[in-house]
């Protein structure tokens, strides 16, 4: 994803995060077979402010139906 600058703050100092609870990082499961792989959601924000841009599943390909 590409970001010229933050919206909030017009800062440049983008990087990608992980959400997390506690120690674990957050994970998307499909909704009809919880059971199945899942992958880790992560977040680009803005380093200077806190913004955040959106919430991203990284290997959606994982993800079974």
């Amino acid at each position: 994803m590409n970001h010229t600058g933050c919206p909030q703050c017009s800062g440049s100092n983008i990087k990608k995060g992980v959400i997390a609870s506690g120690v674990n990082a957050l994970h998307m499961y499909s909704y009809e077979n919880r059971r199945s792989q899942s992958s880790p959601v992560f977040s680009y924000y803005c380093a200077d402010c806190g913004f955040i841009f959106g919430s991203f599943v990284e290997d959606p390909c994982r993800i079974k139906d």
